[in-house]
């Protein structure tokens, strides 16, 4: 039973922390929009905390020793009842807009941040009581990291696939309240069911401390493999295939690789760890066939990288289990060294390489890092035990790795194929690539195109893409029928619809990322010949919505999710009503959206519905400069919406269509009914950059 509980304990620690994280990140998208700086922030606060809460136990229990910390443990568990979850979160509005991110930390930190504080404390606490418990299992407290792991897996896969279904963000946090008040109890069970034992005599041996080669090893293997992970991560969204959820399965990886290391019996086979250094090569390997882009089926390569990414993520796991202290005394250090790095490792992805780099090289970086540590491995096993001619065969090919890393990594800091690439920029919202091939300039966002211009005489200014003259677009633009003196436009690209404007009209842009007008300035000429006034506003548009006029537009374009990545929070029942906000009386609203793998339409139709509109379906071809697309119009002008059917081919999809799901809001989104599961089979069997369409 007292072992049991401290199972339970850990993991349901572990879930909380792992799903509030997700539940309050999904709660600031609306208050803040869909700025990368969202969830860069909560990552950093998220990370930054796990090591406070580890920092907090081990110098704690090192200065008053586990009879007294376990008492403070108990304590600071009902500390947050006092914020949350005593009562429920609000996000509601928001506070600085010239340092979003410092915002977002400070809300962060004054909603949710003593809960999370408690919550990262408790899984080491659990290790190091356990260890100066009574019972037989104190000597291998590591059991429960796995535990602990495999609360944050079962938080991961059920908030995606079950809660954020089910319920809405409220319900959420209350479900959240209850299972922290459950840990509450639990947690004074086990202050009563699980004591500590008397402390050894002063007279026992010492042990030995851990030396300061596996002091550096617990760094270094932490940092690399979350670097790992997340370069995988990036990978799959940035260049492979950027399907919803996809992110899922790295992380996934990551947490089953601590999971099998951890567990009491520890699982690694020889034939990993022995040949760690194949894996090392072939990631490598795998990685300069990605940029060269010689896969034949985008299934294989996913296939591929994850179990690279599982085969070295267990090794790193496992050497850090096999060099793990031998003192209690040093267990909570351990963790703290495995935090650190961590939090190293996440800071330097996430933050550092988008502005160092033009493509994903933190996968160099990570595996570059991991061969250091079996060198450094290797190098202790040696001088215990001489070398055989395999290990000598062994140890001098990770000598070669390093120097084919580095051979690939001069490619990757200034791009690759020049003679395509005109442009190569990598930020926080991915890589850009400007592109020229047959007369036709593109732009690539990953592997969606957000633009084309054609570079033939007499055809520079000719619309193309997704708002050719024949598409859904361009012929409202085009057609005498509306005049549109004010439009409004959320997403750039390379500034296509800016060449529709006549002398007379406005058009605002509203852009998250500053990068793609210099993009669109520098490498396209749509903007430059524009006939009407064009006025870029940069960040979210909701937050920057309401710092502009009401009742201005006449036409209202929403372009943010014309690719395969969605902003959910630009098509909620709320979004919606803050556009007719600012349509005048008789103004429409526009809404890109083609997509490779959702469906869109049944969500419009959901959120039309709720918002009192009426809702049109247009695809067209959009040849012979164009490509194919799908638009949506919401209008609240009934005769207005009869022209559209009767005498422009819009299509009635609310009487049409007769999926009904529920209405998307700021508090509840699911995309699972709305995923074409038909698109996303024939995207994996016959994959190809949109680019090169």
């Amino acid at each position: 039973m007292p072992l049991l509980l401290l199972h339970a304990i850990t993991f349901l620690a572990a879930f909380l922390l792992f799903q509030i994280e997700l539940i309050v990140a999904k709660m600031l998208l609306p208050v803040y929009g869909g700025s990368y700086f969202v969830w860069g922030a909560c990552l950093v606060f998220f990370q930054a905390f796990l090591l406070l809460g580890y920092l907090f136990v081990h110098l704690m229990s090192q200065k008053f020793g586990v009879r007294v910390y376990r008492k403070i443990q108990l304590a600071i568990t009902f500390l947050p009842f006092l914020f949350f979850p005593g009562h429920l979160l609000k996000m509601d509005g928001a506070g600085m807009a010239s340092f979003i991110a410092g915002d977002v930390f400070w809300r962060l930190l004054v909603t949710i941040g003593p809960v999370f504080f408690v919550l990262s404390t408790t899984g080491v606490a659990l290790q190091m009581w356990l260890s100066a418990s009574s019972l037989k299992e104190k000597t291998n407290p590591y059991a429960l990291y796995a535990t602990s792991n495999a609360g944050s897996l079962g938080a991961l896969l059920t908030y995606p696939f079950l809660f954020e279904i089910v319920f809405d963000l409220t319900q959420q946090q209350q479900l959240w309240r209850l299972g922290y008040l459950a840990l509450a109890v639990c947690n004074v069970l086990l202050f009563v069911k699980v004591p500590v034992a008397e402390a050894a005599p002063e007279s026992a041996a010492p042990v030995p401390a851990a030396p300061k080669v596996h002091k550096i090893l617990w760094f270094l293997l932490s940092a690399a493999s979350v670097m790992l992970f997340m370069a995988v991560t990036n990978i799959m969204t940035y260049s492979i295939a950027p399907m919803p959820l996809l992110w899922v399965i790295p992380l996934s990886i990551y947490l089953l690789a601590f999971i099998l290391s951890f567990k009491a019996k520890p699982w690694c086979p020889a034939w990993i760890t022995d040949n760690i250094f194949f894996f090392l090569v072939g990631g490598s390997l795998l990685f300069f066939i990605l940029q060269k882009k010689n896969f034949a089926a985008v299934e294989l390569e996913l296939l591929i990288f994850c179990l690279t990414l599982f085969f070295v993520c267990l090794y790193c796991q496992n050497q850090l289990v096999r060099h793990k202290p031998t003192s209690d005394r040093e267990l909570t250090f351990f963790y703290l060294m495995i935090s650190l790095g961590g939090f190293v490792g996440g800071v330097v992805t996430s933050w550092g390489m988008p502005l160092l780099s033009k493509s994903v090289i933190e996968y160099l970086l990570a595996l570059t890092m991991i061969v250091f540590g079996v060198w450094m491995v290797a190098e202790e096993k040696a001088s215990v035990t001489p070398p055989s001619l395999s290990d000598r065969l062994r140890n001098g090919s990770l000598v070669a790795v390093p120097i084919l890393l580095c051979f690939f990594w001069v490619p990757e800091l200034s791009g690759h194929n020049p003679a395509l690439v005109l442009y190569k920029k990598r930020n926080y919202y991915g890589i850009y690539e400007v592109r020229e091939f047959n007369g036709i300039r593109t732009l690539a966002h990953g592997t969606t195109m957000h633009g084309a211009q054609i570079r033939l005489p007499g055809l520079e200014l000719e619309p193309t893409s997704f708002f050719s003259r024949t598409s859904a677009l361009g012929e409202i633009l085009g057609s005498s029928k509306f005049s549109f003196r004010n439009i409004g436009v959320i997403g750039l690209g390379v500034g296509a619809m800016a060449n529709y404007t006549q002398p007379g009209q406005s058009m605002d842009i509203y852009e998250l990322d500053p990068e793609m007008y210099n993009i669109a300035q520098d490498y396209f000429t749509y903007l430059k010949h524009a006939k009407g006034k064009i006025d870029i506003i940069y960040g979210d548009a909701r937050r920057s919505l309401r710092e502009r006029p009401d009742n201005k537009y006449d036409l209202f374009i929403v372009d943010a999710f014309g690719g395969d990545s969605i902003p959910f929070h630009l098509l909620t029942r709320e979004a919606i009503a803050e556009y007719r906000k600012h349509l005048k009386p008789d103004g429409i609203l526009l809404c890109h959206i083609s997509n490779r793998f959702v469906r869109l339409e049944p969500v419009l139709v959901g959120v039309a519905e709720a918002s009192g509109a009426q809702i049109g379906y247009r695809m067209t071809s959009g040849r012979p400069y164009g490509i194919p697309s799908a638009w949506a119009i919401l209008t609240w002008n009934e005769a207005q919406f009869r022209d559209l059917v009767q005498n422009q081919q819009w299509l009635p999809i609310a009487s049409l269509t007769k999926e009904r799901y529920r209405v998307w809001t700021d508090d509840y989104s699911n995309i699972f009914p709305v995923l074409d599961l038909e698109k996303i089979k024939r995207s994996l069997l016959n994959f190809k950059l949109s680019s090169d369409l």
